[in-house]
Order: structure tokens, then sequence, then C-alpha cells
């Protein structure tokens, strides 16, 4: 609510009050978590996950994330991820981010002039593992080599006098160095005093097994364009050159306007024209505004396309440097995303109209119009944590409509499609968990809304109970409002940027090649929270449901009902995956998918194979029932 509040009008004073006491909840938050932490490092009950992530979405939101603190204190924060890099992954990305959130808030909180980077290289790399070295750089006030040791201590500043200058608790390095060890790597550290920091580990990670129509694709879309990168920080050029050289355009950099001016000056002398120039504002001798000034001077450079790149934004920039002539006006430290995006949009525009006669393209635009089409339901039964959602929702361009129990979110799901369901698990009449199971049962023509859970607890076996009840992700109460919206955005460009994978059959019949037992209790049970007798009374429902699966299965094929046959066939790929019946569930993905496309030419196949893999399953769970 006191960061609602600071987005309304207020005088200074009023501002600076609630700007201390949001720091000091903050403050109060981070200590609580951080004991948290450690007793469960201390207890040796530290769990890792092992699930899909895209590390350029870690590294990036980190960035993000700590922007406002770096541009407080005029640092510039970048972080540089290589384009060749591997990012769809397998590992604990929560646990990764907290690693690199400690070391970047840290070298932050240490710089007080210069830059803060993070950057991440692979060291080792196989067809299946990548070996990444994440290094935070920084230009701070570096640490004695008498304290280098001392700073991983518990409650242990590297200032440790009475006069220290910077806050903390010092448990954020210790519980770092504990997570990266966890992990199987090692913090590295090698400091100079008053010249600077790197704080560096590496970690082994498996890659994403590629999924068939999911071959990584070139963009096209700005293929060929030449781009001039105009920014006096050597880090910045490189890593918008990078960026720029992944969305297949070629970039140009040089340090500052008046070799930006010179550059395209040269550029127009041998007919190369530049088709786009990224502008940092904040430059010495000649700022960014200075040199857009001696850009569009020239009558002939009238339409080129100028994107303005800040860490300071100002009120009244963007309208000053839209009247200039400024095609787009971005805050750094720049997501790779959102920089394809604002390219995309200002060459589109730029097809149908003049350069200056358009909207500037900012952050803000391009995140607007993607969230218009987006209706939003909330589930959540606590009046003022209603109010904190819709209020962060609605400012953020989301429509939404709110409901306050399981119920009525299955109620209005059934009336009428969302782009996404933000679900609190504990709710009365019908919770959160049960709610999302039905929403799956009711589900048809291939339906999927993605449902966040939106949870108080991050306990072991939170995220199983919330996956294996057909929820897609979840976020952790109180809201962040950035994790809010990175999750919410990442689950609603799924749901609009999918594209049809090719048609695929199985190679197997289901006849087995290898002894393994055809599911996996060790990893379902986590799903039941690791209750067996639990895990045994569930199974005898599953294999109550199979043979009534199995024969609407038959009974849509006979009709040539592809939807029904869809329908059925995503109904037992959900009920086979929460047992880890990894077969069952490949010929019922199988089978939906095809299904969905209204090719039943495998379908006869496909079924037999999933009778004769569910007759598997079945003696399988009643031998071990009977143990």
């Amino acid at each position: 609510m006191l960061d609602i509040a600071l987005d309304t009008p207020l005088t200074p004073e009023q501002k600076e009050y609630l700007s201390i006491a949001l720091q000091s909840a903050e403050a109060l938050l981070t200590l609580l978590n951080d004991i948290l932490d450690y007793s469960k490092i201390e207890a040796k009950k530290l769990d890792l996950e092992n699930i899909e992530f895209d590390l350029r979405n870690v590294v990036e939101g980190v960035a993000y994330t700590l922007a406002n603190r770096a541009e407080e204190k005029g640092l510039e924060l970048a972080a540089l991820i290589p384009p060749e890099l591997p990012t769809n992954l397998l590992g604990d990305p929560g646990r990764l981010r907290q690693i690199l959130v400690n070391l970047t808030g840290n070298a932050i909180k240490f710089t007080e002039k210069g830059e803060v980077v993070i950057h991440t290289e692979a060291v080792d790399e196989k067809d299946d593992q990548v070996q990444i070295r994440f290094s935070v750089h920084d230009t701070g006030i570096g640490i004695r080599s008498d304290r280098i040791q001392a700073i991983f201590e518990r409650f242990i500043q590297a200032d440790g006098s009475t006069t220290r200058k910077f806050g903390g608790t010092g448990l954020g390095l210790a519980i770092s160095q504990n997570l990266v060890e966890a992990m199987g790597g090692e913090m590295v550290v090698e400091s100079e005093y008053e010249k600077g920091s790197v704080f560096s580990f590496i970690l082994g990670f498996e890659k994403q097994a590629q999924k068939e129509g999911e071959a990584k694709k070139n963009v096209t879309d700005l293929r060929g364009l030449k781009i001039l990168i105009i920014d006096d920080n050597a880090t910045n050029r490189i890593i918008l050159s990078k960026m720029v050289e992944g969305f297949g355009a070629y970039p140009h950099a040089v340090i500052g306007g008046m070799e930006g001016v010179e550059a395209l000056k040269q550029a127009r002398e041998e007919n190369a024209l530049f088709d786009i120039v990224l502008l940092d504002m904040q430059m010495p001798e000649m700022d960014g505004e200075q040199t857009a000034r001696a850009i569009f001077s020239d009558p002939r450079k009238k339409t080129l396309s100028v994107v303005v790149l800040t860490s300071m934004g100002k009120r009244g920039d963007a309208k000053r440097l839209q009247e200039l002539g400024c095609a787009g006006y971005l805050l750094k430290p720049i997501k790779q995303q959102m920089l394809f995006d604002a390219l995309v949009k200002i060459m589109n525009e730029k097809k149908n109209k003049l350069r200056g006669t358009g909207r500037l393209v900012t952050r803000h635009l391009v995140n607007e119009e993607k969230r218009q089409s987006q209706l939003i339901l909330l589930a959540e039964d606590n009046l003022v944590n209603q109010k904190v959602a819709v209020a962060l929702l609605q400012k953020a361009g989301y429509s939404v409509e709110v409901v306050s129990n399981g119920q009525e979110a299955l109620d209005k799901t059934k009336e009428k499609k969302y782009g996404l369901v933000l679900m609190d698990v504990q709710m009365p009449i019908m919770d959160g968990l049960e709610a999302s199971r039905r929403i799956r049962v009711h589900e048809t023509d291939g339906a999927h809304t993605p449902i966040i859970a939106m949870t108080a607890h991050a306990m072991k076996g939170d995220r199983e109970l919330c996956l294996a009840a057909g929820m897609d992700d979840y976020v952790s109460k109180p809201l962040d409002k950035r994790v809010l919206f990175t999750t919410i955005d990442r689950w609603t460009k799924k749901t609009t940027s999918d594209e049809k994978t090719a048609p695929h059959t199985p190679t197997s019949t289901g006849s087995r090649t290898n002894n393994s037992p055809p599911l996996d209790i060790k990893s379902a049970l986590p799903r039941f929270g690791d209750d067996r007798a639990f895990f045994d009374e569930m199974s005898a429902d599953f294999l109550a449901n199979l043979p009534e699966r199995i024969l609407e299965m038959k009974s849509a094929l006979e009709k040539t009902d592809a939807k029904a046959l869809s329908r059925a066939a995503h109904n037992l790929k959900g009920m086979a995956a929460t047992f880890s019946a990894e077969k069952l569930t490949e010929f019922s993905r199988v089978l939906e998918e095809n299904s969905k496309r209204g090719e039943l030419n495998q379908a006869l196949h496909l079924i037999a194979s999933i009778e004769q893999e569910a007759e598997l399953v079945k003696e399988f769970l009643l031998k071990i029932n009977s143990l």
C-alpha cells in the first residue's frame, strides 16, 4: 500500500515520510527472509528446485529490480549476456536470483560513482550441460585484504567500525556463499581497496530438452538494419552491440555525441545510411538531447529514427524529445526483449508515416499495447490484498475482475475467456487448489488459461502442490510489483506467441525397451505432500478413472469428434503427469495435440498405446500398494 501511495500526488514532505516507511518495511522483510533462509541452511533443510527457466529473464530481471537504487546514486547498471549463451536451462532460478540480487545490491550500496555490471559467460559447454560463470563487477570502495574472509561471516560487514557508513544485517553474503556451495559452486572475491570488487562463482546447469517445433528461431524483423550506438560507457556499448547482433542487425558503436554526428555524416557520404540511432542521454561534453538536436539540425536526417536511452528519466523529458523528433525513449538497464519490441514498433510505424508525427515509443507504450487485450481474473478473499492487487494491475494498464472464492472463480471462467487468473491458495467455500483442478477439467478445445498462485507460504512442497493442481506458476505475498508483472508478462506472452508444433508420433507403441517402472513414485510423492497413504488413496481413484477415460477416447474416435478426443486426452495427460507416469503422459500429449489439429490418422494407434501403457501402470500400482 505504501508503494501505491507513493504513486499518488504528494507534497515533498509526505513523499519523504512515506519513502522512509517503505524502506523500513522492506528492510524488515529482508531481515526476516534472511534469518529464515539462514535457519534453513543451519538446519540443513535448504531444498533446491530443478525446473525449467530462462537465464536471460533471471539476470535481466535482477538488473531491472535494482535499477531504481542505481539510478538514485547516479550509477550505470548493466547486465551482459552473450547472445550465444544457452538460456533455456534446468535449475533453481529463485536461488540464483537471490544470489545475484544480494551481490548486485551490495555492489550498488558500496559504489559511489561509476558502474555495476553483471557478467555471464560459458566456461564449458556440452550437448546437454553448460557451466556458467556469473560475476558482479563494481567500481566501489573495495575491500581491504584482511577483511575479505570476514565478510562471509554472519552479521559481519566489511566496515565493522562504530562510525560505519553503510547499513545492512551482514547476512546477505553469508547466505549467498552457502547457496552457491549448495548448488555446487564456490564464491570467489577479487578486490582492491578504493578501486572496486568482483564477486564471481561458476554453476553447472542442464540444458532443457529441445522441443519439437521450438528450435531456436532467428528474428527477421530487424535483420539487415544498420544501427548506430552512441554511448560514453564502454560496457553499455558492448551490451547494446551484442543485443543488436542478436537481432540480425549491424551495430556500429561510438563513444560520444560529436563522434556520432561525424559517423552519420560519413555514412551519408558513403551512401551507407543508418536506420536507427541508439543514443545515451547522460554523456559528458555533449549529452543525448544536444546530440539529437545536432542530428535533426540537418533536414536530410529528419526521418532518421533516434531512440534515447537513459538511466535517469525525468518528467518532461519524453514530451520534449518527442517534439524534437525522437522516435523512442527507453530506461536503462535495457532488457533485450523490450529493446526488440520497441525497435520493431518504430520500424513498423516508419513504414506508414514520417518520423515525428507518431507517438513516442516508450516501455510504457509497448507494455500498454500488450496488456490492453489481457483481461485478468483476481480470486482473493482478503479485502486489503484485493485492493493492493487491483491498484497495481490497473496502474499497469490491465483490466481486472475480482471474485472472493474459488467457486466464483470457477463460475467466471466458465462464462468468459480470461488472459490469466491470479488465484489465492487459501479461500473459503473452495480453495485455490481445488478451483484450479476444476478449471482444468472444464477447459475445452485445447484451451489453457494461465493460473498464477498467490501464496503467503513459501514452504517445501508448495510449488509441487500448485503445479499438481494445474497452476502454472506462483508469486509470494506481500506482492512485489516487479516480480508480479514479470511473472504475468512471462505467461501472457506464452499464450499469445506460442506457435503450433509439428505433428509428432511416438517411436514406441508402448512396449518397453528397458526395465524402468511405468511411473516415478519419488518425483510424484511431493505432489501429495510426501504422504504415502494419501498417494495410495489417490492412485486407487486414478486407476478407477483410467477405463472411463480410455472408453471416452474410443467413443470420440468412433464419432470422429476431434474436439472431444482432444479434451479426453488432455484430461488423461494431466492425471498421468500428476503421478509421473512419463510414457502415459507423452502418448496422451501427442494424441491431444494431433486431435487439436484435426489429425486423426494416428489416433487408433495412439489409443492402443495408451491402453497398453495404462495396463502396465495399473499392474505396477496394484503391486506396490499390496506390498
